[in-house]
């Protein structure tokens, strides 16, 4: 095998050693002079180019014509927006040569088209019909050498090319310049070349044909042997077209039509050839695809024109390229697995490989040598001859070594018959110890659905002793199981339509077998079972048992089940741990207190059906939690409350709402939240009592002591200093809580694609309580939501409105009188008045042909389920958000306004306005005098 590498190297090097003169054409000028003709050079280079002009040596005499340079060889539609493939025009070389010096002209099969060659001022072949339309051209290709004797020391090479049929539009190989002698040598040697690889071809492919008649169990011989032929058919009718040596005659398109149709079945041959030799890894499949493919493109090919035909064979270059991936999946794969058929076919897929990178290297002028895809082939096929003939020699030692071992082994039956009574009850008895000792369940099925005596001792813990030999076993495994009367119904009908029958039946039919199981026993304990079911076969290929295998695997579901619960847990923790422990305290007490008045609400309804205010009090409370879930990723959660939330959109939507189903699922919702409590309290050791308890360092308390006692002094600085103590420990900035819970407009403005806003906060010194931080907690994460979604527009619409791309949110708070107002307003779009009022209309909440005020449009907003989103999300779009904001400011004696404020720019649609939430000021605190420079 290393030789053979290493002479396929040497055969790859081989073009690079014998390389032809380098001699280019330039602008449309080839200079001869001096040239040495001993040798074939080729007329490559820049030649000059007409396009869309079939032009005569008289008509070029005119120097001044314009003309472009374009790259021989080639093809013109290289650049498809200057030359279009179907299309004509004339070529132009202008040769130097020395005075009185003769020589010769081969014209290859380049040009794949209609063509008229012109030779010093003389039209010397005419190639098919030259035509400036479809209906006037005709395709034509052929090989032609002629000679010349210039009558001056320069004379012109002019080609008219016309192409209507083929893709290879104009001179896709150059023609070459010598002596008459060596360009007809070399003509012939290429000839002679062809003749011996297709008669080559030939003989293997009748030999191999042979071979399949005289062995037609191997069909291997029978696809190589139509490979081989139909491959020396498109090789007779390629480039050098030895096919026209024997039918001269013979047409353009009938010459593309055997052309096309030989290399197609020969492609289909070839996959079942490899079907053959890697039976078992190669899909069958695949080789009826390119059977069914290759004749249906044959079939187009003898009905339709070159025009046609030619053009689809692009389709099939690309099936062909995916057949050869295929292919070289699965040598690949044999290989791997060092089968010695795939070892092989690894070389002789290298000779391909090596022979079509060189060519392609060729045809790119990389470098300058000639075509060996032909040789390759040739190769290759060769190759696949030594492959099948090594397996038939492979065979014949095979038959050798079989009729020896025959003979062997007539010798030992003599011996064995002799012990057969004895070997027969061993293996009894080894039976018997295996079925007795095996933990594995195993009983074999009849005819009659009666367990067969011989099973497993194992089989006696699933079912009782006496019903497994009297009852119907099929029933007897089926019944107690957690499988519903659907699948037990399938499972027998298998069992009816298999046992008895072909055994395609049971192949047909086993899918409604179960393959897993749980089985109720004594004691309500459950068994899981794992089945497996297989078909015991006659000689006549008739199902005469089906052989059941049991294996308990309740432990390791249980195992199972146990680790999946853990990974869920985790999933909890590392949410829990993403949460600063703080905002998650909140979280938790604003849950309790929401899910408090849940079950409150389940609770008066009883047996009763729920009211519609009391759904809609449900749904405000689940649609708030699942804003607070989102907004600190607690993902499981949040995917709980929106689910809760669909089902209670559903309950609205409903007559009748289904009572269980609600309080069930407040139950499991409840039961997820203490089931975070308990991990954040035992695995995280979150302790809830301490975000509710202040510490005071012990010279802190130390400093207190000394200043009540000299109150007397200075009893109004004393109270002051202990205030500041006790308010720094109760009381929480308004800033910094802000600033907490707009931290959430990251994650909003980066689902909503939009710019991260400015924040602007004026809170004038005041701070909150717990209950007034609870408050601002549940209103701004709908505030907040709403602004993102509704009000603030994208940058590239707030940029079309003069406005910066980076929108503003602003909250103020101050003090008025025993109330704390606190306004909330972006410099968004606004309101969309119009759009409110055909909802409302919509809606019935105001009747048609009404013309309300814009003040009462806005105050519309308040609403139960007043919405002007177009889409639903799970940002916004319910119509619960600011009813739900309006709920929790009048549960705490507060009131809530909204103040249109016409902006500088604003449409007659929208209207600025900004929100007005008034608190009882018992809630807040103003931070202590000392501590107000700070603030």
């Amino acid at each position: 095998m290393k030789h053979a590498w290493a002479m396929l190297l040497l055969w790859a090097l081989l073009p690079f050693i014998s390389a032809q003169a380098e001699v280019r054409a330039r602008d449309g000028v080839l200079d001869l002079r001096g040239q040495d003709l001993s040798k074939p050079i080729r007329a490559q280079g820049t030649w000059d180019f007409y396009w869309k002009e079939l032009l005569t040596p008289a008509d070029l005499k005119d120097s001044q014509r314009p003309k472009t340079s374009i790259k021989v060889p080639g093809i013109w539609s290289q650049d498809p927006a200057k030359y279009e493939t179907m299309g004509y025009a004339t070529y132009r070389l202008k040769v130097l040569v020395d005075p009185g010096q003769k020589l010769g002209l081969f014209m290859d099969a380049s040009i794949w088209s209609a063509s008229r060659i012109f030779l010093d001022g003389t039209e010397v072949a005419h190639l098919g019909k030259v035509g400036t339309t479809a209906d006037t051209s005709e395709g034509g290709v052929a090989t032609r050498i002629f000679e010349i004797e210039p009558k001056s020391p320069e004379f012109d090479l002019i080609i008219q090319v016309s192409n209507f049929e083929i893709f290879l539009c104009g001179i896709t190989i150059a023609p070459q310049f010598g002596s008459l002698e060596v360009l007809s040598r070399d003509r012939n040697q290429k000839v002679a070349i062809d003749v011996f690889i297709v008669g080559g071809l030939v003989v293997m492919g009748v030999y191999h044909l042979c071979l399949f008649l005289l062995r037609t169990e191997d069909p291997s011989t029978l696809w190589f042997a139509s490979m081989v032929c139909f491959t020396a058919l498109w090789h007779a009718t390629s480039r050098n077209g030895l096919i026209m040596l024997f039918f001269p005659d013979l047409g353009f398109d009938h010459r593309l039509r055997i052309y096309n149709s030989a290399w197609v079945i020969g492609v289909a041959s070839y996959s079942w050839y490899f079907y053959y030799i890697f039976r078992g890894n190669f899909s069958r499949r695949v080789c009826q695809a390119s059977i069914a493919i290759s004749l249906a493109f044959v079939a187009t090919t003898l009905v339709t024109s070159s025009r046609i035909f030619v053009g689809l064979a692009n389709v099939y270059h690309f099936f062909s390229l995916l057949l050869v991936v295929y292919v070289m999946k699965v040598v690949y794969q044999s290989w791997r697995r060092r089968e010695e058929e795939g070892r092989l076919m690894i070389f002789g897929l290298s000779i391909l490989a090596v022979t079509g990178v060189h060519d392609i290297l060729a045809i790119r002028e990389i470098i300058s040598s000639p075509m060996l895809t032909a040789g390759g082939l040739f190769g290759f096929i060769i190759f696949q001859s030594f492959i099948l003939a090594r397996r038939f020699s492979n065979a014949f030692v095979t038959v050798k070594h079989s009729e020896r071992e025959i003979r062997s082994l007539s010798e030992d039956l003599k011996t064995l018959n002799n012990n057969l009574e004895k070997l027969v009850e061993e293996k009894t008895r080894d039976i018997r110890s295996i079925m007795e000792h095996i933990p594995v369940g195993i009983l074999m099925i009849q005819q009659n659905r009666k367990a067969h005596k011989d099973h497993s001792k194992k089989v006696y813990e699933f079912f009782d002793r006496a019903h497994l030999e009297t009852a119907d076993v099929v029933d007897l495994m089926l019944a107690d199981s957690d499988l519903t009367a659907d699948q037990k119904s399938q499972a027998i009908s298998c069992m009816n339509a298999s046992l008895g029958e072909d055994v395609m039946n049971f192949s047909m039919n086993q899918e409604a077998l179960p393959l897993e199981m749980v089985r109720k026993e004594a004691a309500d304990r459950l068994r899981v079972l794992e089945l497996t079911w297989d078909p015991i076969v006659t000689t006549d290929n008739r199902v005469d048992k089906i052989l059941v295998t049991m294996r308990d695997v309740t432990d390791l579901r249980r195992l199972q089940q146990h680790n999946q619960e853990q990974q869920k847990e985790l999933e909890y923790i590392a949410e829990i741990m993403n949460t600063p422990p703080e905002r998650f305290q909140h979280f938790l007490q604003t849950t309790d207190e929401l899910l408090e008045q849940c079950h409150m609400l389940m609770a008066k309804a009883e047996k009763k059906a729920l009211t519609p205010k009391q759904l809609k009090l449900l749904f405000i409370n689940m649609h708030t939690l699942k804003g607070l879930s989102r907004s600190l990723y607690l993902k499981n959660l949040s995917h709980m409350f929106h689910d809760a939330e669909q089902t209670l959109i559903q309950a609205q939507n409903t007559e009748l709402p289904d009572l269980p189903r609600i309080r069930s699922m407040m139950k499991e919702i409840q039961k997820r939240v203490d089931h975070y409590k308990f991990l954040a309290q035992n695995r995280l050791g979150r302790n809830p009592e301490k975000a509710w308890m202040v510490e005071y360092s012990v010279a802190e308390l130390e400093e207190l002591y000394h200043d009540l006692k000299d109150w007397q002094g200075t009893s109004a600085a004393a109270l002051e200093k202990i205030r500041a103590l006790f308010h720094g420990k109760v009381f929480k900035d308004a800033r910094a809580v802000f600033e907490e819970l707009f931290s959430s407009v990251l994650v909003l403005a980066r689902d909503l694609g939009k710019e991260v806003p400015r924040i602007a906060l004026e809170t004038g010194g005041i701070c909150l309580s717990q209950r007034a931080e609870q408050i601002f907690r549940k209103i701004f994460i709908h505030l907040i939501r709403n602004a993102m979604d509704h009000g603030l527009e994208s940058a590239d619409e707030r940029r079309k409105q003069g406005k910066d791309p980076v929108g503003t949110i602003r909250v103020t708070m101050q003090r008025v009188d025993e109330e704390l107002e606190l306004q909330c307003m972006d410099d968004g779009r606004g309101l969309h008045l119009r759009r409110i009022q055909d909802a409302a209309v919509q809606a019935g909440i105001l009747p048609e042909g009404s013309q309300p005020d814009p003040m009462s449009l806005a105050a519309l907003i308040f609403h139960p389920g007043m919405s002007t989103a177009r889409e639903l999300s799970d940002i916004s779009g319910r119509g619960i958000g600011m009813n739900a904001i309006l709920a929790f400011v009048e549960q705490n004696e507060g009131s809530i306004a909204i103040e249109l404020v016409p902006p500088p720019q604003s449409s007659a649609d929208f209207a600025a306005f900004r929100l007005i939430i008034r608190l009882p000021f018992q809630l807040f605190e103003e931070a202590p005098l000392g501590l107000r420079a700070a603030g």
